[in-house]
Formats: C-alpha cells, structure tokens, sequence
C-alpha cells in the first residue's frame, strides 16, 4: 500500500510528520474502493459542504463583504481559480448548438 501523503501549503507530509508538526491535525481522506457506499456517500457530502463554504466566501469577497481590502489581484485569482476548477469538471453547458466553450 502506498504512503499516504497530505497537502501542508504547498508541501507534501506523511501523517506521522502532521501529527509531529500539529497538535490535531484533520486528516481528509480521499475516498477509495475499499469503502462501503455509504462511507462514498459521506465523503461526497462532506466535500460539497467544504465547496459550498468556498464559494460562500468568494461570493462575499466579490462583494466586497469581507475585512480588509479587496484588490483585483484578490478578484482576479478567485475568478481564474474557479474558472480552472469549472474546466477541470469537463461538464457541458449550454443549449443545444450554444455550448459552453471554457477558455483554456
């Protein structure tokens, strides 16, 4: 079985090292095969809730509803992020003979 490996920033650390590193950690698993589909069905909704407070916050930060300055550097980051993220599902928008065409 292959080492197990969380993101710290921009970083890579075993669990050993996040439990040396920090007091307690939270460990999010990836789902995999070897779950029962109920355990599936929780990941998925635990993810949708943590992208829902994700875009919760960039809807606040676009309007400006948020502490401390927001420049176009801050909108234009959020923007392209979730531009990539809305590519990388490669799901087809639009209606028929008016797709979505997501700019690479």
């Amino acid at each position: 079985m292959a080492l197990k490996r969380y993101i710290d920033g921009r970083e890579r650390i075993t669990e050993a090292k996040a439990l040396m590193k920090y007091p307690r950690p939270h460990l999010i698993r990836r789902a995999s095969m070897d779950q029962t589909q109920e355990m599936a069905a929780a990941f998925v909704l635990r993810n949708v809730d943590e992208l829902r407070r994700i875009l919760d916050n960039d809807a606040k930060l676009a309007r400006g509803q948020v502490a401390g300055r927001v420049t176009k550097r801050h909108l234009v980051a959020v923007a392209n992020r979730l531009h990539d993220w809305r590519v990388s599902m490669d799901i087809r928008g639009g209606g028929l003979g008016e797709p979505y065409l997501w700019e690479e």
